[in-house]
């Protein structure tokens, strides 16, 4: 009895000096509780880390693929200027593409958390984008009126440059720099994004660090998760960077080659129109203009290879001897126009425009065959704001040039001034 008595006595002794596991099922109930309650931290800052990112993402591949297509389309409409025979299938890509854009539009529309600047900025952007495709289908319904008409197909040939200058050009140069612009803000946004939400997750860290060191852990290879994303998104932000510079060159060099004529590579009427500009307000001018007599029927009789050939020879000639004295264009395929530079004076001019004469009217050899034949031409002492336009100058001179060649050709008239 006296043994039971002190047994029992020694485990309630045990029992109050030894752990107490209502104490420890409450530490745990605690330490569970901390967790939870930090593991719920940890998911709410890096889901909004995620979403937040995810929805820059999606923004900027949105924008970005804006841009490309309004890249493209860019591309198409020089294509077209330069080449009137690919406007078709010109027409129907950038009708693909316009209607990629309004697609694209629709889907970052969808996003749910999206950067307010970037939104204003991207719907300007668009707006712009529908004005410059407005312009483009004006060319287009005026392409598809004149298609199965020769004249009018001419007349839009000849129009169809101007109106790019003036409608088309400006508004894609507009589109294009609002895109760039919203391109560059979404960047600068998603970085901000990123450097302010990777803030909070840090705190996180640094709690968790106190709290639970699995925690650190888990954060840590979240961190590093979300840095390759950022790395990844720069990294295609240079590639779009690189290819819209590559646009841009192309651009310029289709530019180039719009205002030249392929046979010759001489200036073209385009690249008259553009050089004289507002010249024609400001300046006084000396311009001679020349056209062969019957070269028609001279394609005709030796083939229109012969012919060109021959043009080649007597463009190549005119650089080497007069591009000192004058800039020579070749506005249309046996026309040539000169504009002679301020510092050459009427009575040099004239003189030159003799002898511009006489190697028009030289003799050739093409091809073993030994050819001459006769211009006519006209010399214009233009006195600034005589004429609106190249086209009322260029109709003038047409008269003149008429009425020598119905004279019998072979000579040179001065265009009478009013």
């Amino acid at each position: 009895m006296a043994e039971q008595t002190k047994t029992k006595t020694k485990q309630e002794s045990k029992k109050i000096e030894g752990y107490n596991p209502r104490m420890y099922l409450q530490m745990k109930a605690v330490y569970i509780l901390l967790s939870i309650i930090n593991i719920i931290v940890v998911l709410v800052s890096f889901y909004q880390l995620g979403w937040a990112m995810y929805c820059a993402q999606q923004s900027y591949g949105c924008i970005s693929h804006v841009e490309e297509d309004l890249l493209k389309s860019n591309s198409c409409i020089l294509t077209m200027i330069t080449d009137i025979d690919a406007t078709p299938a010109q027409s129907e890509q950038m009708a693909a593409l316009f209607k990629d854009i309004g697609m694209t539009t629709g889907e970052f529309k969808q996003i749910r958390q999206k950067d307010a600047e970037v939104d204003k900025q991207f719907t300007e952007a668009l707006a712009t984008i529908d004005e410059y495709k407005a312009a483009v289908s004006q060319a287009r319904e005026q392409y598809e009126m004149a298609a199965n008409n020769p004249d009018k197909m001419e007349e839009f040939k000849t129009n169809i440059f101007p109106l790019y200058k003036a409608q088309i050009e400006p508004k894609m140069n507009e589109a294009t720099d609002k895109m760039s612009q919203t391109v560059e803000l979404q960047k600068e946004t998603a970085l901000n994004t990123f450097y302010t939400k990777a803030q909070s997750v840090v705190f996180v860290l640094a709690l968790m660090i106190l709290i639970l060191v699995v925690g650190v852990i888990a954060i840590v290879m979240m961190e590093r998760a979300a840095k390759r994303a950022a790395i990844e998104l720069q990294k295609r932000a240079e590639e779009i960077e690189e290819t819209s510079k590559k646009l841009f060159q192309s651009r310029n060099k289709t530019k180039a080659m719009a205002y030249s004529n392929v046979l010759t590579g001489l200036k073209n009427r385009y690249a008259l129109e553009e050089d004289l500009g507002t010249r024609l307000e400001s300046e006084n001018l000396f311009l001679v203009n020349f056209d062969y007599d019957n070269f028609r029927n001279f394609n005709e009789v030796y083939g229109r290879d012969f012919g060109d050939e021959f043009l080649s020879m007597v463009s190549e000639r005119l650089k080497n001897e007069f591009s000192e004295y004058a800039e020579i264009y070749n506005i249309t395929s046996d026309e040539f126009a000169f504009v002679f530079k301020p510092e050459i004076s009427g009575t040099q001019a004239d003189g030159y425009a003799q002898k511009i004469k006489e190697v028009l009217s030289a003799s050739y050899t093409v091809y073993n065959v030994t050819v001459q034949l006769t211009v006519s031409g006209c010399t214009y002492r233009y006195n600034a704001g005589e004429c609106l336009s190249l086209n009322s100058l260029l109709s003038k001179m047409d008269g003149v040039m008429h009425t020598a060649k119905n004279n019998g050709g072979n000579t040179i008239l001065e265009v009478n001034r009013i």
